[in-house]
């Protein structure tokens, strides 16, 4: 799905957004606060202000998760 529908469902149900190329290295977790898009990998802390490139918007292959690493 595109990024748009992916942060929607996202946001609705509490999960996170990933792409099938790194879904199970990276989630990201959509937010409106000053921390922007916060970076979620397994076993590291978690990273604010993801910046998504132009591949990233055009990308038809986001998925919603909701088992979410903490």
């Amino acid at each position: 799905m595109y990024i748009q529908r992916a942060i929607r469902e996202a946001m609705q149900c509490g999960g996170r957004i990933t792409r099938s190329a790194f879904r199970d290295v990276i989630q990201i977790e959509p937010t409106d606060s000053a921390q922007g898009f916060i970076l979620h990998a397994e076993g590291v802390a978690p990273g604010a202000r993801w910046q998504p490139g132009a591949k990233d918007l055009l990308a038809d292959d986001w998925e919603v998760t909701t088992e979410v690493w903490t």
